[in-house]
C-alpha cells in the first residue's frame, strides 16, 4: 500500500539532543538513606525503562485489571454524555462513505458472486440471526462471554459464532474483482480482522486505558499484516485500526432509542470505542463504526460536538448497500475520509508512522514534525474539546526534516461561541515587561483550516468546524466547534515525568507563580489540571523549573475592552470540507471579537478530577452558575501535585509487589472516576490518603520525607474542614427529613469556600519542602 506521506529519513529524529542543564546535584553517598530521593530516579530491575519513558508493557500492566477498570463504569459514563447528541437516520453518513459513486454493475455482480461462493456463511449467518430473533432482549444480554481470559475480547457466545461467516463476506467484498466492471479506484489496502484480544494504545499518554475492544477493526494495510507475527502487539494498537465494528446476535440489540430516548447498549457501546479510537488513533477529527445487530446494519459517526448514525439497512434485502460499506472503507477511502485530519499529513516507514506533517499555523509560515510515537497529552473524553499536545519541530523547506529546537503544539476544538485560545495568549503578550517564566511563551495560534491548493501554490481554506466535515448546513446564529492549533516555545515534559522530588516542587512552584501573575492581571485560569502543567526541559531557556499551559477557558477582566461584531461574505467550502449539495450561494459568517463576557461562557469550567471540592459539590446539585474563584484553582493544583507523584509511582510499582500495588490502587480510586458524585465523595475523606502517606511502605520509600510533609500537612488541612463537611451533610439528612426524602439534587446544600487553599499557603510550603531538600543535598555533599 502507498500511503501519502512527507520525506522520510530513517536516521532522523524528532527529538534533538537534551540540553544540558545545571541542577543542584550531588555525587552519590551512601551517608544518608534520604540521599536516594535526592538524584534522579531509576527503575529498580527494570532494564531499559526509566521514569521519563513509560514502556509498553508498563501501561499493559496498569490498564489489564478488569476490577479495576470496569467496562461496565467506563459505559456508563459515556451513556451519560450521549444524552441528546446522537442523531438518527442521517443519510449524510453515506454521504460522506461516498456509497454512490460504487460502480453499480461492479456491486451487482460481487453480489451475485458473493451469494453464490459464500452461501454456507450467508446460510449461516441467517440461521444464527434467526434464532437469537426468538429470545428476548434481557436473556440475550445475560448470556456469558466465550473466553475466561480476561485480556481477551469480550463477547457472547452467539456473536461469535457469527465472526467466521462474516469475515468470509468482508475478505470476499474487499477482494472481489470482474472483468469489465470496477467499484472505484483501488487506492488502499486495509482488511477487517476480527479482534481476538483486548486493542491496547502504544502510546504512554494515558494510564489506565480502558481494556477492551470491537469486534472487528479496519486493520490499514494488509501487507504489513502479513508481515506481523501473530503475537505482535501492533496487530492490536488502536493507532494502526483505522475503523471498527460491532457485532450482536439479534435484531432487537439495535442502537435506536427506546421509548424511554436512552442510550441503548450497542449505541453506548460504540459510542465508548469511537472516544479510545479518537484518543489514541493520531490527529483523528471523527470516528466510523459499523453495527451489525442480527438481519440488521447501520453506520455511526462520532465526533467531538456528537453522533450521527445512518438509516438501518436489512444485511440481506440491502446486501448491495453492505458492500458499498466495505469495499470502499477497504479499498477507496483516504484516510483523511475516515476521519484523519486533513491538515496533517503521516510519514510511513516500513509499516510504522515516523511522524506527522503539519500545515502552517497562524501567522508563523514554518511547517512541522510532530513526534507521533509520544503525545504529551490526549484526552479520553468523546466529546467536548479533545484536546491533544505534542512536541514539533521546525522542517527544513527543501528536505522535510525536522530541524531546530523542539516546540509544544496543541490541537484542540473550540466553540464558536467562544474566543479562541490564541487570542487570550496574544492579550498576555501584550502585557508590559518580559513574559512571565512561569507560563508558556506563545508563538502562533489559529483556526486549522481545509489544505486547499490554489494557483498561486499557498495552502488556504475554510476553517475545519464539525459541521463542515459533517457537511451539514448550518445558520451562522447556531454553535458548531472549530479545530484550533497553537504552538508554544516552551517545551515542557508532563508533570508526573520528575526525575526528583525537587524538580516536581520547584516546577509547581513555578506554575503556581504564573497563575498569580495572571490573578494579579485580572485573568483567572480556571482549568488547573495535570495536562496543563508541565515542567520545563530547559530550565535556563524558560526562566523557570515549570510553567502553566492552556488558558482557553480563563476567565478575563471587564478592563480589557469591549468587542465588535462583523458580517463577512465567504465562499462555499469545497475540497474536504464540503457543505450541504444543495447550497450553492455564497454563506454569511458573523465574525466577533469577543469581550470578556463573552469569553467567560459558563462559569463553571475544569476537569473534574483537579476540581476543588466546592465547585464539585455545586455541580452534582446540577448547578453551573457558580463562579470559580482564586482559591478554587489553588486547590486544583494540590490534587494535580497528589496526582503527579502517585502517577509516577504506579509506572514505579509495575510488575512488584502486593504493598506497590495498593498505591496504584489509590491512585486509580482518586483520579480514574469519572462520576462527579464518586469524585466529590473521595474528596470528602482524606483519610486513605493520610494512609498512605504514613505508612505504605512503597510511597515512604521512594519520596522524600519533605514531599510527604507538604502532603501531609494538606491532610490535616482537609481533616479540619470536615465538620464544615458533616455539618452541609446534617443540613442535607434534615431536609430529607423534613421533606420524607430528597426529591432533588438541586435541594442538596453546597460547601462554603475553603479557605486551606491560598496562593500564600501553598507557596510556602512547597518552598519549605525545596528548602529542606537542598539542605539535606548540602549535608550530604
Amino acid at each position: 500500500m502507498s500511503h501519502p506521506s512527507a520525506p522520510t529519513d530513517p536516521k532522523i529524529s524528532i527529538n534533538p539532543p537534551s540540553p544540558t542543564i545545571t541542577r543542584a546535584t550531588v555525587p552519590e553517598s551512601p551517608k544518608t538513606p534520604e540521599h536516594k530521593f535526592l538524584r534522579a530516579l531509576a527503575y529498580p530491575n527494570h532494564g531499559d525503562e526509566s521514569p521519563r519513558k513509560m514502556s509498553v508493557g508498563a501501561m499493559d500492566n496498569l490498564g489489564s485489571n478488569r476490577m479495576e477498570y470496569p467496562v461496565t463504569a467506563s459505559h456508563n459514563t459515556v451513556k451519560v454524555e450521549l444524552a441528546e447528541r446522537v442523531e438518527f437516520d442521517q443519510t449524510s453518513v453515506l454521504d460522506r462513505l461516498k456509497i454512490a459513486e460504487v460502480d453499480s454493475l461492479f456491486v451487482n455482480d460481487c453480489k451475485k458472486s458473493l451469494l453464490l461462493n459464500c452461501a454456507k456463511s450467508v446460510k449461516r449467518l441467517k440461521g444464527l440471526s434467526a434464532t437469537a430473533d426468538n429470545i428476548p432482549v434481557a436473556d440475550l444480554a445475560l448470556e456469558p462471554v466465550l473466553d475466561v481470559d480476561e485480556t481477551a475480547a469480550r463477547g457472547t457466545a452467539r456473536e461469535k459464532e457469527m465472526y467466521k461467516p462474516l469475515t468470509d463476506l468482508f475478505d470476499y467484498i474487499r477482494d472481489y474483482s470482474q472483468p469489465g466492471t470496477q467499484g472505484a479506484a483501488v487506492r488502499f489496502d486495509r482488511c477487517f480482522i476480527n479482534q481476538t484480544r483486548d486493542l491496547i494504545p502504544d502510546q504512554t499518554h494515558t494510564p489506565g486505558f480502558p481494556r477492551f475492544t470491537p469486534d472487528f477493526t479496519l486493520f490499514h494495510d494488509r501487507e504489513t499484516l502479513r508481515e506481523l507475527s501473530k503475537g505482535d502487539k501492533r496487530r492490536r494498537h488502536w493507532r494502526y485500526q483505522d475503523a471498527f465494528i460491532e457485532v450482536k446476535a439479534a435484531s432487537k440489540q439495535h442502537p435506536f432509542p427506546n421509548e424511554n430516548k436512552d442510550a441503548t447498549p450497542l449505541l453506548t457501546q460504540v459510542a465508548n470505542y469511537a472516544r479510545l479510537h479518537l484518543s489514541a488513533w493520531p490527529f483523528s477529527v471523527f470516528s466510523v463504526g459499523l453495527m451489525i445487530y442480527g438481519r440488521k446494519f447501520c453506520v455511526g459517526m462520532f465526533d467531538r460536538f456528537g453522533g450521527q448514525l445512518s438509516p438501518e439497512y436489512d444485511l440481506w434485502d440491502n446486501l448491495d448497500v453492505l458492500i458499498r460499506i466495505v469495499y470502499n472503507m477497504t479499498r477507496v477511502l483516504t484516510d483523511e475520509e475516515l476521519g484523519r485530519d486533513p491538515s496533517v499529513v503521516l510519514s510511513w516507514q516500513n509499516g510504522n508512522i515516523v511522524f506527522g506533517a503539519v500545515e502552517p499555523v497562524g501567522d508563523d509560515e514554518r511547517r512541522w514534525a510532530v513526534d507521533i510515537e509520544k503525545p504529551l497529552w490526549s484526552s479520553l473524553s468523546l466529546f467536548g474539546r479533545g484536546t491533544t499536545i505534542w512536541h514539533v519541530r521546525a522542517r527544513n523547506s527543501l528536505s522535510g526534516k525536522p530541524t531546530g529546537p523542539v516546540f509544544v503544539m496543541k490541537s484542540s476544538w473550540r466553540s464558536s461561541k467562544r474566543s479562541s485560545e490564541s487570542d487570550i495568549y496574544q492579550l498576555i503578550a501584550s502585557f508590559k515587561g518580559d513574559p512571565h517564566p512561569g507560563l508558556a511563551k506563545y508563538v502562533a495560534g489559529a483556526d486549522v483550516k481545509f489544505p486547499v491548493e490554489t494557483r498561486s501554490g499557498n495552502h488556504s481554506g475554510s476553517p475545519i468546524t464539525i459541521h463542515q466535515l459533517r457537511r451539514a448546513f448550518l445558520p451562522p446564529e447556531e454553535e458548531t466547534m472549530f479545530l484550533h492549533r497553537i504552538i508554544l516555545k516552551s517545551n515542557g515534559k508532563a508533570i508526573w515525568e520528575y526525575e526528583d522530588d525537587e524538580e516536581l516542587l520547584r516546577g509547581m512552584l513555578g506554575a503556581l507563580a504564573g497563575h498569580k501573575f495572571l490573578v494579579d492581571k485580572g485573568i483567572l485560569h480556571r482549568d488547573v489540571s495535570a495536562g496543563n502543567i508541565l515542567l520545563s526541559v530547559d530550565r535556563n531557556k524558560q526562566k523557570s523549573w515549570g510553567f502553566l499551559t492552556d488558558v482557553e477557558y480563563a476567565r478575563i477582566s471587564d478592563r480589557y475592552g469591549v468587542g465588535d461584531r462583523t458580517e463577512e461574505v465567504v465562499e462555499a467550502p469545497s475540497g474536504y470540507g464540503p457543505i450541504h449539495p444543495t447550497l450553492s450561494e455564497p454563506m454569511i459568517r458573523v465574525k466577533t471579537t469577543y469581550t470578556p463576557q463573552f469569553m467567560r461562557g459558563a462559569a463553571i469550567s475544569g476537569t473534574y478530577q483537579f476540581m476543588s471540592r466546592r465547585l464539585l459539590s455545586y455541580l452534582r446539585m446540577g448547578e453551573t452558575s457558580v463562579q470559580t474563584m482564586e482559591e478554587d484553582d489553588v486547590e486544583s493544583f494540590f490534587w494535580v501535585l497528589v496526582y503527579a507523584v502517585f502517577r509516577q509511582f504506579t509506572v514505579r510499582a509495575v510488575g512488584n509487589t502486593l504493598w506497590e500495588r495498593e498505591a496504584r490502587s489509590f491512585f486509580i480510586k482518586m483520579f480514574g472516576a469519572t462520576n462527579i458524585q464518586e469524585i466529590f465523595t473521595l474528596r470528602q475523606d482524606p483519610a486513605t490518603l493520610g494512609t498512605l502517606i504514613t505508612s505504605n511502605i512503597a510511597v515512604i520509600d521512594h519520596t522524600t520525607l519533605a514531599l510527604r510533609s507538604v502532603l501531609q500537612e494538606y491532610k490535616i488541612k482537609l481533616q479540619a474542614d470536615i465538620p464544615l463537611v458533616q455539618g452541609v451533610a446534617a443540613d442535607n439528612r434534615k431536609k430529607g427529613k423534613d421533606r420524607g426524602k430528597l426529591k432533588t439534587t438541586a435541594e442538596l446544600t453546597p460547601l462554603p469556600m475553603s479557605r486551606v487553599f491560598t496562593h500564600a499557603n501553598l507557596e510556602k510550603s512547597m518552598q519549605t519542602a525545596v528548602n529542606e531538600i537542598v539542605k539535606a543535598m548540602m549535608l550530604i555533599d
